[in-house]
C-alpha cells in the first residue's frame, strides 16, 4: 500500500481478514520501506547552507503526511544545528502540484518574502515556484536558487532535486511482502536519498 488516507482502518480491516501486507510509508506494527525524508530534509539544508544560501523558503503541503513533515522536521534541524533562530525558513503550506507550487510561490512574493533559496516538498511544487519566478522576471538560480525533492528531473529541464531511490524502494517493498505472506518479522527499511544537481541550484548574490 502506498499513500492511503484512513490508513489504521485499512490495516485493521487487512488484518482482519487475514491478508499479509506491506506499506511504502511509515506505521508502526507493520512492515513497511520508505525514502530517508528526515535525511532529504537535511541534505537540502546543508546543500543550501553551503552555497551561502541564509534566506529559505520552505514550500510543503497542506495536509500533515509523514513525509512533508519528516522532510521539514528534517530541514529545520539542520538549520537550527548551524545558525539557531537566525537560520530558520519561511514555511507555506498549500496543494502539492504544479498549481500548488505557483500559487505558494506567488503569494510569498506578494506578501514581501525575498528568499534566494527555495526548498520544495515535492518537484511539482519546485516546478509551479519556477513558473512564478519566470513570470516575476526573477533569475534562476543568479537571484534565486530552487531545489525539489522525489528525483522527478524530467519534469523541468535542469531541475535540482533531493532524489529518492525509486528502484530500491520498489525492491524492498517486494521484499517485504513476500516476508509478510511467509510471516516473517516485522521490518521497518530506511533507503537513503541524494542531490541530484541542476541549473536551478547555484550560490546565493551577494548582499549590496
Amino acid at each position: 500500500m502506498f499513500h492511503c488516507t484512513d490508513i489504521d482502518q485499512r490495516l485493521a480491516t487487512l488484518w482482519r481478514r487475514g491478508v499479509p501486507g506491506a506499506l511504502i510509508g511509515h506505521h508502526p506494527g507493520v512492515s513497511c520501506v520508505a525514502p530517508d525524508d528526515i535525511g532529504g530534509g537535511r541534505l537540502a539544508a546543508m546543500r543550501l547552507l553551503a552555497l551561502g544560501h541564509r534566506d529559505l523558503l520552505h514550500l510543503t503541503v497542506a495536509d500533515e503526511h509523514q513525509w512533508a513533515v519528516d522532510c521539514a522536521a528534517g530541514l529545520t534541524a539542520a538549520l537550527a544545528e548551524h545558525g539557531g533562530q537566525s537560520l530558520a525558513p519561511v514555511i507555506l503550506r498549500g496543494g502539492g502540484s504544479v498549481l500548488g507550487g505557483y500559487r505558494l510561490m506567488r503569494d510569498a512574493w506578494h506578501q514581501g518574502h525575498r528568499p534566494t533559496g527555495i526548498f520544495c516538498a515535492t518537484d511539482e511544487m519546485a516546478v509551479g515556484a519556477l513558473g512564478t519566478l519566470a513570470d516575476l522576471s526573477v533569475a534562476v538560480p543568479e537571484q534565486v536558487s530552487v531545489l525539489g525533492f522525489d528525483g522527478l528531473v524530467d519534469l523541468y529541464p535542469g531541475l535540482a532535486s533531493v532524489a529518492q531511490d525509486i528502484p530500491a524502494i520498489a525492491h524492498e517493498a517486494v521484499a517485504l511482502a513476500l516476508g509478510a505472506i511467509e510471516r516473517d518479522a516485522i521490518r521497518h527499511v530506511v533507503v537513503p536519498v541524494k542531490i541530484i544537481e541542476g541549473a536551478t541550484l547555484g550560490p546565493a548574490p551577494r548582499k549590496r
